[in-house]
């Protein structure tokens, strides 16, 4: 649960952006204050959100971040509950179930820290006194996985039913107690969060908690449950006890306490003054006057007045408001939303973003404009928008997406800066689909495009990026571009667009600069890059390749071509010179047949990073100058001891010059005057491989032997 625990620590940092726009970032963790639960700064909150049903009989359907989503969006929660099953068939208590509950329980906890929304991690029990130990390991388990994000809180014991069934006897409070005093324990280990317990008769008696609570020096920051519905329970029947302990209301309903199967019944609106048994008068008289925390039962397809969904409504969201809700999701729905438009501190978003954005597809994704993220920062581009910063190994972003329409050759370009080498994986919907190259962009913004076109259904979706590295802070990242590019045919004789790639394997495909040329990098033994060209004749051509070989050992690159990727024809091997130095590689070759057919790179003994492709043409000549690296006029780099010493002699205006190491890593960037000789000190500890010089044009120089 890395994932979460990072999550949690940049909530409560306040890093993520200018101004925190969800409730947790702003609210911070729940806590009790006397008979009060109040946010971080000791300030009163109500939470007002959606129970989950039961994770079995259906329920479990919605155990979905696309659910959560949908709520938080349209509904305005500001707190989820996932209901665990426990006892019941197919609940935790079997062995073979326990693994798909805690997915259950996991789904809902990250869709919830994604929306930046409370969750509580209920454990749905009715007989949990009778197995005390099971309830004491899976509360030390979920603390110590999700025990510090500011978002969670724990309900040890849903509803304490009957201690006995020959005579029929209720857990009494005492016995709920001591389970209380076991539970605790185990969630203080790992987390300070609020903890909510039960109370008797189905979390029914909170008169037995006010006469004998818990000691509050011993177990802090514990509120008590109460549960109503509306059609059973009175409103004036709990008094003035709501003032005499901290109350939070877990589960209420708008029927009768049987989830109205048995009558089908909503109670909504008072029918005598006398009664006090509906909705409006529990939120009108006792709840919202003491700002009550409520979780309505429930988010399911269910032939129960209760189940607040109807029609076809499936977990997808996007649920309509007269087709798809219940009588009762409707009214619940309405006054939920109610509460964040009365005070929007209870919103579950502020700003301009109120909900996550959805992208549709194709799409130019600013990259700040993320569903969720772990591990970045936000910062303030003096061009105009953010971008994110602090980008580090292990980091990840989420976007949430919308296709229209299917599409088989979507491709993603990254717009950022780097100063090493590293990846990030593409995941859509949590499973990988690519992957970006990336190698250090000498402090400037480049892009760099994944290596191959991936599909994508109809339907909302996920994308999410993984950084991998080897610094923590090592990307800047500014936009997403998603586009659909397709196959590309390329009509020879030309200058092949390095970009619109049939097939890629591990070859890097990005720039220098922001508006640099495309180039293809990160070769190694086996990398390859397919291309569909279009021979006009059988003909033999000139072929150019523009390559730089920085590794300092022997490279080579084969030219292969093939009709149907079945039978391949070696064309040519092109051996790159080991001198730093752009050259551009000559062959005749000639295609076997004419028509569409692919050209095909392929490495070989390429053991280390550093052999760089910057042009590919055939029928035409291929200028060193127009892709970005210079041959002619380059400075020359000598070793003089300890120190090395690059002649700029022959240049002119301001100079960067970047040393980069064996592992791709920037050892030093520095701006220097041109026309002069420069000394770089550089402990040899640091095995400089190459120097990288831009100004006017760009040379790229290997550090001589023996540094």
């Amino acid at each position: 649960m890395q994932v979460l625990k990072r999550l949690s620590t940049l909530v409560l940092a306040g890093a993520l952006a200018a101004s925190a726009a969800s409730i947790v970032e702003r609210r911070g963790a729940v806590k009790t204050a006397g008979a009060k639960i109040v946010d971080a700064s000791g300030k009163q909150i109500q939470l007002t959100g959606m129970s989950l049903y039961w994770s079995i009989w259906g329920g479990e359907n919605y155990y979905t971040s696309s659910t959560v989503d949908w709520l938080v969006r349209d509904w305005k929660v500001n707190a989820i509950r996932a209901a665990m099953a426990v006892e019941a068939s197919g609940g935790y208590l079997n062995p073979n179930n326990r693994r798909t509950q805690l997915k259950y329980v996991n789904n809902v906890v990250e869709a919830a820290v994604k929306n930046g929304i409370y969750v509580i991690i209920d454990y749905h029990s009715h007989q949990a006194g009778k197995n005390t130990d099971s309830a004491v390991n899976f509360f030390e388990l979920v603390a110590q996985k999700y025990g510090d994000l500011p978002n969670v809180i724990f309900e040890i014991w849903n509803e304490p039913d009957t201690l006995t069934t020959s005579p029929r006897v209720m857990f009494p409070w005492a016995d709920i107690k001591s389970y209380a005093e076991r539970v605790i324990p185990a969630i203080r280990k790992y987390s300070n969060n609020l903890v909510v317990v039960g109370t008797p008769s189905w979390s029914g008696d909170i008169q037995s908690a006010v006469d004998d609570p818990l000691d509050t020096t011993l177990y802090p920051n514990i509120a008590y449950t109460y549960h109503f519905y509306a059609c059973t329970h009175a409103a004036n029947s709990v008094t003035d006890l709501f003032t005499k302990i901290p109350v939070f209301i877990t589960e209420w309903g708008t029927t009768a306490a049987d989830g109205g199967g048995s009558t089908g019944i909503t109670c909504l609106t008072p029918t005598s003054a006398s009664t006090q048994r509906d909705a409006t008068t529990w939120f009108k008289n006792k709840i919202d006057p003491n700002k009550i925390s409520t979780m309505n039962w429930s988010v399911v397809l269910k032939e129960e007045a209760s189940a607040a969904l109807a029609g076809t409504s499936g977990p997808e969201g996007g649920w309509d408001t007269l087709t798809g809700l219940s009588v009762s999701g409707q009214w619940v729905r309405s006054m939920i939303r109610q509460h964040c438009a009365k005070d929007s501190t209870t919103c579950p978003w502020l700003g301009d973003t109120v909900v996550p954005k959805v992208h549709e597809l194709p799409a130019t994704i600013a990259a700040a404009d993320y569903l969720s993220q772990m591990g970045t920062a936000k910062q303030t581009d003096p061009a105009g928008g953010q971008f994110l910063t602090n980008v580090g190994n292990g980091d990840g972003v989420r976007y949430r997406v919308h296709v229209t329409s299917s599409t088989d050759s979507l491709s993603y370009r990254l717009r950022l800066q780097s100063a090493v080498s590293g990846s990030i994986q593409i995941l859509r919907d949590g499973i990988a689909l690519d992957s970006v190259l990336v190698r250090p962009t000498a402090g400037g913004w480049a892009w760099f495009q994944s290596l191959n076109l991936t599909t994508m259904d109809t339907g909302f979706h996920e994308i999410s990026l993984q950084f991998s590295t080897p610094e923590k802070n090592a990307f800047q990242i500014s936009t997403l571009d998603v586009k659909n590019q397709g196959t590309v045919v390329q009509t020879l004789p030309a200058q092949l667009d390095l970009s619109k790639f049939r097939r890629n394997q591990n070859v890097g495909v990005g720039s220098d600069s922001d508006s640099g040329a495309i180039f293809l990098h990160n070769f190694l033994t086996g990398s390859q890059v397919q291309y569909m060209v279009d021979a006009a004749s059988t003909d033999s051509m000139d072929l150019q390749v523009v390559a730089v070989n920085l590794t300092g050992k022997p490279a080579s690159l084969v030219l292969r071509s093939t009709k149907n990727l079945i039978i391949f024809k070696n064309l040519d091997t092109l051996e790159i010179p080991v001198d730093g130095k752009a050259t551009v590689l000559k062959s005749r070759i000639a295609f076997a047949q004419t028509g569409a057919q692919y050209l095909q790179l392929v490495a070989q003994t390429i053991a280390d990073p550093g052999v760089y492709v910057m042009a590919i043409g055939a029928g035409k000549e291929v200028g060193i100058q127009s892709r970005g690296m210079r041959q002619a006029g380059a400075p020359a780099l000598r070793r003089l001891g300890a120190r090395l010493e690059l002649d700029l002699t022959g240049w002119s205006g301001v100079a960067e010059v970047v040393v980069v190491g064996a592992d791709g890593r920037r050892i030093l960037s520095q701006s220097v005057e041109a026309g002069a000789l420069v000394g770089l000190d550089l402990p040899r500890t640091l095995r400089p491989q190459w120097v990288r010089v831009q100004g006017m044009g760009q040379a790229v120089i290997s550090v001589p032997p023996g540094f």
